[in-house]
Order: C-alpha cells, then sequence, then structure tokens
C-alpha cells in the first residue's frame, strides 16, 4: 500500500513538537492525524557504546522516545551514532546552548524512523512531505540542515539497528518558528513573538516572507531563565518537570501542582518553594521587561503570540504591548481549534506550545484542514 506521510517537526529546547498524517498498516482504513512531544535529550555515541545499547535493548526497544538512530554524516564522512530519550539526558537545568545542526538532523531521523518502521511497517517507498521549524538565532542554516537531511535520507540509516532505505521526500520545507502564526494570521505586516523555553524570538513578517532585519532573538528570556532563578531559592532537580508544573500551578500557586515539586510535602518547604517562584517572577520581569521595551514597534498594530513561556507571563506580556498601544493577539481561536481536533481533555499550556506547530502543519500537503462545529443556539 502506498503511503505519503506528512510531519510538521519543530525542534524546540523543552522537546520537540511534532504533527503526523499517515495511514497506518492494513487492518486500519481510517487515516491518522496525531501530534507527539517528544523528549528534548539526545546524546552522540561511541560505535562500541552505541553498539552496548543496541544489544540491551534488543527485547524492549521500538519507541520515538528511546531509540537509537545512526547515519554518516557527510560533514565528517563517517558513521555517526545517537540515542534519544530520557535516558539520553541529565538531571538538572537544560543546556540551551547547545542546540547544533547535526543534534537537530538525529532527532528528525529518529522520529521518521519511528514513524516508518513502527507505525508504518512498510517495505515500499515511502514519500514523504517533510517541514521543519528552526529558531529564528539558526535560521541561517535552514539550506544546510535541507541538504544534510536529502543526503542522510537518501543513502538511507538505521533506526534501532534497522536499515532504512526507503524512504524519499515528495517535499521538504524548512521555516523560522513563527511561521504557523504567520501563515494563519498574514496580513500586509505580521509581527509574532514565540516565548519558548531557551528565549525568545521577534519575527517580523511581509508578503515577501521573513524580514530578518526586522527580527531578532531575545536571550535569557526563556522558561529555562525563570526556573533558574526559582532555583536560586528552592533546589530544583528537573527542569522539564518544574516548567510543567509550576505552569500548571498559575499564579495562583496551587498547592496540588507544586507539591510534586517537593520532598517531604511539608507545608514548611511548600511555602519556601512558593516563597522561591514569587521572588523569581518579580526578578525575571525586572530583569528581563527592558528586553521587550526595545523591540522596534513602529507601524505595529497588533502582535500574535504564543509559546508556554508567553503563557505562563501573559498578564506582563499582554500590559507591556498595551501600554505602546499595540493589541496583543493570543491566538485563541488556532488553540481551540487544535483542542477540539485532538478531542483533548483540558485546556493546558500545551496548546500555546502546539500552536505554531500546528498552524505550520496546515499548510503541508495532505492535511486536511479542521472545520469547527457551529454552536446551536436554542430560540425559547
Amino acid at each position: 500500500m502506498k503511503n505519503n506521510p506528512t510531519i510538521a517537526f519543530d525542534c524546540g529546547t523543552s522537546g520537540s513538537k511534532v504533527m503526523a498524517h499517515y495511514k497506518r498498516t492494513k487492518g486500519f482504513p481510517a487515516d491518522e492525524d496525531r501530534y507527539y512531544l517528544v523528549s528534548p535529550f539526545a546524546r552522540e555515541l561511541s560505535h562500541a557504546r552505541y553498539e552496548s545499547l543496541l544489544e540491551e535493548a534488543k527485547d524492549g526497544i521500538g519507541g520515538y522516545d528511546d531509540c537509537l538512530v545512526s547515519f554518516v554524516d557527510p560533514y565528517r564522512e563517517q558513521q555517526v551514532y545517537w540515542q534519544m530519550g530520557q535516558s539520553a539526558g541529565s538531571q538538572g537545568l537544560l543546556p540551551v546552548r547547545d542546540r547544533k545542526l547535526q543534534k537537530c538532523v538525529a532527532k528528525v531521523l529518529a522520529f521518521i524512523g519511528y514513524l516508518v518502521s513502527i507505525e508504518l511497517k512498510s517495505d515500499e517507498t515511502v514519500d514523504l512531505d517533510l517541514g521543519v521549524l528552526l529558531p529564528f538565532d539558526e535560521i541561517q542554516d535552514r539550506q544546510l540542515l535541507a541538504e544534510l537531511l536529502r543526503r542522510v535520507v537518501s543513502e538511507g540509516f538505521n533506526f534501532n539497528g534497522v536499515a532504512l532505505d526507503n524512504i524519499h521526500f515528495s517535499s521538504l520545507s524548512v521555516k523560522p518558528e513563527g511561521f504557523g502564526l504567520y501563515r494563519r494570521y498574514a496580513s500586509d505586516v505580521t509581527n509574532v513573538l514565540v516565548m519558548g523555553q531557551s528565549d525568545s524570538s521577534w519575527l517580523h513578517f511581509t508578503p515577501g516572507g521573513l524580514s530578518a532585519r526586522k527580527s531578532l532573538t531575545l536571550p535569557e528570556t526563556g522558561m529555562h531563565d525563570f526556573i533558574r532563578e526559582v532555583s536560586t531559592g528552592f533546589a530544583l532537580t528537573d527542569e522539564l518537570r518544574a516548567s510543567e508544573l509550576i505552569s500548571r500551578a498559575g499564579h495562583q500557586l496551587r498547592n496540588k501542582h507544586l507539591l510534586g515539586l517537593t520532598q517531604t510535602r511539608s507545608d514548611a518547604e511548600l511555602g519556601q518553594l512558593k516563597r522561591a517562584i514569587t521572588d523569581a517572577r518579580q526578578q525575571y520581569w525586572l530583569s528581563r521587561s527592558s528586553e521587550f521595551e526595545r523591540l522596534d514597534t513602529s507601524f505595529v498594530d497588533c502582535v500574535h503570540i504564543t509559546g508556554g513561556t508567553a503563557q505562563y507571563f501573559a498578564d506582563e506580556i499582554s500590559a507591556l504591548f498595551r501600554a505602546k498601544g499595540i493589541k496583543p493577539m493570543w491566538c485563541k481561536d488556532l488553540a481551540l481549534e487544535f483542542y477540539e481536533r485532538y478531542k483533548l481533555p483540558s485546556r493546558t499550556p500545551l496548546l500555546y506550545r502546539m500552536a505554531d506547530c500546528y498552524g505550520f502543519y496546515l499548510t503541508l500537503p495532505g492535511v486536511e484542514q479542521f472545520v469547527r462545529k457551529a454552536v446551536e443556539v436554542s430560540h425559547v
């Protein structure tokens, strides 16, 4: 059975956000339309360590979030070996400056390998439509990334020790983060603010595409830096878990979420954590607000905002732009569409993390647009 899957891949610091449309193996008549959150951890291995892990994992290997990938690196002209998933990471703060092109290639290959070998189980040629979002400060590497992916896929690579040489790109598109929102809300001038785990990006789009001259990266304005501030007053051992639970706790600092970050679950320890979060929030905004104040917002009447960090600091961000006479747009219609399309049980910060990738996904070949059901109004 011929298969033409479509993948949108956002290689973020807090984890890769992925959207995929594909046909399952025989016995599954309906097309699959899914989203994935993939662990951000990846590390290069020696050949000996790779072989050892491959041997150890033979009976239980197979997931996209705990796998091994091997391919010929065109740069070094030698075989390289990568491990993905929680077992490839370490505790503590994330290495947010360690974003390398080769690591991005390995992450994308790992997901493609999972989809083709586990979900599709296809020996026939798989014609793949792939779209990748890169952070603005890495967008100069977009052509190189596309070239690397094309070369590696055409020559074949190994996923969990299984050779895959039946994949062909029908299309391959590499765009800057924020592109999904731009395509959704495009006008003569479209400004997008993406606040992620490592930093923030201010992106200026015109009908001709991204203006690199009017776009910029705002360093040390991500959730990573907020969690680092919290850590000065309370010991945190897992940045991603801390980011998730503190975000869920919200401004109210709800105990049911914060207790998961304590060791003793005592009132005293919980109080210490709450004070650390409150102090860190004030310090973060005091230190970083100047970065947002200096943005060139001349001739800007609205800005489209997304990202988990933006959602957490929504009050501060909204107040800053309103003071400039700029309307903050939180892409609620796109988030609600995502929520309804995938029948999510609750409206969580996940929607803001996925919004850009979802908007990008809708522009790729083979992806159906989602039509929201009209709300019935009762006339009594």
